[in-house]
């Protein structure tokens, strides 16, 4: 093989990788998004961040914690350490994608310390997880998203609390 065929199918081998890589991030976001849908169509969301126009979350998707169930736990910034924190798991039926609400909480971060303004239901080892899963979507991806277009009637999407019967 030549040296110029190479180096072709070494820079088509770093597009195609590159490409994956973007699509699974765009696709996670997509998820993100639909997600913070349900929070604020459900009106999950407390003032001051519930006025807002720009929100700006963190999110983590965590599929190791409860066997079995994929979760979605995003943390909706108030401002740079403080916010509101969802947990919404996520289950897809054929072309409808069901977020539910099972955890949320008020958090606030202060020396490197998170605490619960409003604690999450469920004890000590379900705050634990939470706070777990908070700190990993504030290391990770941020979105910032404008509330108009989450107005517009997401078709595949559901959203429910475990409180709906």
């Amino acid at each position: 093989m030549s040296l110029c065929r190479t180096c072709s199918l070494a820079i088509v081998l770093a597009v195609l990788c590159l490409s994956v890589t973007s699509v699974a991030q765009s696709s996670s976001a997509n998820t993100a998004s639909q997600a913070l849908y349900c929070v604020r169509s459900k009106n999950w969301l407390q003032p001051p961040i519930k006025s807002t126009r720009k929100l700006k979350i963190g999110y983590v998707r965590d599929v190791k914690s409860y066997p079995g169930e994929e979760h979605w736990v995003l943390a909706v910034y108030q401002s740079g350490s403080s916010g509101q924190a969802f947990d919404l798991v996520r289950k897809k039926f054929g072309y409808v994608t069901e977020f539910n609400l099972v955890n949320n909480g008020t958090f606030s971060i202060m020396k490197g310390n998170l605490t619960f303004e409003k604690p999450p239901l469920g004890g000590l080892a379900t705050q634990d997880q939470l706070e777990s899963d908070i700190q990993k979507a504030m290391k990770g991806r941020t979105l910032i998203v404008d509330t108009l277009t989450l107005r517009r009637r997401v078709s595949a999407v559901a959203c429910k609390t475990v409180l709906d019967r």
